[in-house]
């Protein structure tokens, strides 16, 4: 009886399949078209002509199951992986399956959400905040400042309320005019006259701003003139729209000590909760360069780093700044620029534990609790567990699960996920992997606090064996610590559990003595499940690049097309109805020759176990 059999073959490699009692290979003349033909000899001793098409061709690589561990890292062509993203699920991190230990621990377990509760619950009749007349400018702006960077809702009764106080309020000096500036244009307010007014408070003498007009100069309040020219977008009247802009920065860069911290009056000792102050309000101007001084170009990122590097060189072991309010402040300032002091766990360490039951720091101060929670507002993104799930799935594509956490004690930014550019990157053996989202996907993933994501990426044409796998965020505001952005792990792809018919016993391959072909028997499989074998093949053991799909009535195949003198490596599957494939056998190698005369005696093959 004549069975056509699908040639199944890739880059070149032909296969002839010859049905046969085991250990009878008998290879006959080709007849016809001899790219294609070949005489088979069966068991009632019949010839069988075979019609071969070699564009029938399986590529193993989309078989995901196909490739077994060959003992080490496999050399797959990257290029041909794509990492689909199956699902995600986001929740807190004390469901079941997010267990994490995170950068910030803190007695209370909503640090912010209590703090800015006993704010609330301690505001003043009028609306403001503080103990007394002379520092209610400062700890309401301070505490709307710290309402501001959490966007709490402008609407929201305490807001509203400080909002009306301070537009009721007239203030007696340029500090206090630039705070109540501040609060108002950070809540959307007119602050036109207000900021025209301030720049018209100007020293015009030394460039900055002091008490009032024409006071001597003071470094703290010219900072908090910066920084309400940066809240009102302020710009000068006239042809020289940046005069009063100009003259701040400079005011504020000479005003710089040696050491990198500025003084509270110029020529003073560095101080650091007015170094603080004044790399705040340099923050939106750090990729200015003022020229046309008679220092020449004056590159103000140099000085803010000049700057930085002069609050970690004060940082004391403890993790502290002298006191709370220096802490909060410097740790607030260097995180903001997206750098870390030396004692980066010490410091997070001193501010939680400094918090009291109530939500309140400083023995229930409002400016020292505010300015306390603006700097512990931050995440931290954390990517904290790499694995591989499909070692148990039969029959399943290679999946990971990418653990992605905000540790931190408030919710982060909105990160790309399918938006562009996109923040998520999958680094497989230390190349990119684009990945490929379903149309359902969000374009952007915010996580709240102690909140965590669950990524399954499916992997497909990953070769089995051991793969470093490494995935990163990218998050461009502050957080408690970037160094967790990025995690990698070494994964073993390398234990499918294969739910079809047990393989061949045992499985040979051997030189041919025709020119470039090798000859694959096997012992067929015992189980009546069996209703065809996959045969793999690759260059290199373990590392299977095709396979063919070869009925159970046959049991020996030779492939022709082999380059001279080139190992290849075989391994034999059974496979049911159901397409439900086994394990391996055991592996089996040889080599095909331009001309196999010239090797005989050489050993005709070897084997050893794949499992």
């Amino acid at each position: 009886m004549n069975k056509k059999i699908k040639q199944l073959g890739v880059g070149g490699l032909a296969v002839c399949v010859m049905l046969a009692s085991f250990g009878l290979p008998v290879v006959g003349r080709a007849q016809g078209n001899q790219n294609s033909l070949l005489t088979v000899l069966v068991p009632d001793s019949s010839v069988k002509t075979l019609a071969l098409d070699l564009q029938d061709g399986l590529d193993a690589q989309n078989l995901v199951e196909a490739q077994p561990s060959a003992g080490g890292k496999q050399t797959t062509a990257l290029l041909n992986i794509e990492a689909k993203v199956k699902s995600f699920y986001q929740g807190a991190t004390k469901k079941s399956g997010f267990e994490t230990s995170g950068f910030a621990l803190s007695a209370i377990a909503d640090p912010i959400g209590t703090g800015v509760s006993w704010l609330k619950n301690n505001q003043n009749t009028q609306g403001s905040w503080g103990q007394n007349d002379r520092t209610a400018v400062v700890d309401t702006a301070t505490v709307l400042s710290l309402f501001h960077y959490i966007a709490e809702p402008t609407s929201s009764l305490a807001y509203q309320k400080a909002l009306d106080w301070f537009n009721l309020t007239y203030p007696e000096n340029s500090g206090y005019l630039a705070e109540k500036t501040i609060a108002l244009a950070e809540a959307g307010q007119d602050v036109v006259s207000l900021s025209e007014f301030l720049a018209g408070q100007i020293n015009e003498q030394d460039l900055g701003f002091g008490y009032q007009r024409n006071y001597q100069s003071d470094i703290i309040i010219t900072a908090k003139v910066l920084k309400a020219i940066a809240a009102s977008n302020y710009i000068d009247p006239g042809s020289d729209s940046t005069y009063t802009l100009r003259s701040v920065l400079y005011y504020l860069l000479l005003s710089q000590n040696p050491d990198g911290g500025w003084p509270k009056t110029r020529g003073g000792q560095s101080d650091v909760k007015t170094t603080a102050l004044v790399l705040q309000a340099f923050q939106p101007y750090q990729g200015l360069v003022l020229g046309g001084t008679p220092q020449g170009e004056i590159i103000i990122k140099t000085k803010i780093d000049l700057g930085l590097n002069y609050l970690k060189n004060v940082q004391s072991v403890s993790g502290s700044w002298q006191d709370i309010e220096g802490t909060a402040r410097a740790y607030d300032i260097i995180l903001n620029y997206s750098q870390y002091p030396n004692y980066n766990q010490a410091a997070l360490d001193y501010l939680t534990s400094s918090q009291l039951a109530d939500g309140s720091f400083g023995n229930q101060n409002s400016y020292l609790t505010a300015n306390a929670l603006k700097a512990i507002a931050k995440p931290d993104i954390a990517v904290t567990n790499i694995q591989n799930i499909s070692a148990t799935l039969p029959n399943q594509p290679t999946t990971a699960e990418i653990t992605i956490a905000n540790l931190g004690y408030f919710k982060s930014q909105p990160i790309n996920f399918k938006a562009e550019p996109r923040a998520f990157h999958l680094i497989v053996d230390g190349q990119e992997i684009p990945l490929q989202y379903g149309a359902d996907s969000p374009e952007t993933i915010l996580f709240s606090e102690n909140s965590a994501m669950a990524l399954d990426v499916i992997l497909l044409n990953l070769a089995y064996g051991s793969h470093i796998v490494k995935f990163s965020v990218d998050y461009a505001g502050a957080e408690f610590d970037k160094i967790n952005n990025q995690k990698s792990a070494t994964l073993m792809f390398d234990n499918p559990v294969f739910t079809g018919p047990e393989p061949p016993f045992w499985a040979g391959a051997q030189t041919n003595t025709l020119p470039n072909k090798v000859t694959i028997i096997w012992k067929p499989s015992n189980n009546p499940a069996t209703t065809h074998y996959y045969l793999f093949l690759g260059p290199s053991a373990g590392n299977y690049t095709q396979y063919f799909d070869i009925p159970s009535a046959y049991n020996m195949v030779t492939l022709s097309g082999f380059p001279d003198n080139t190992p290849y490596y075989f391994s034999v599957a059974s496979v049911n109805a159901a397409n439900a494939r086994g394990d391996y056998s055991m592996e089996t190698s040889a080599r095909g020759y331009n001309i196999p005369n010239n090797y005989l005696g050489e050993i005709p093959f070897s084997a050893k176990d794949n499992n």
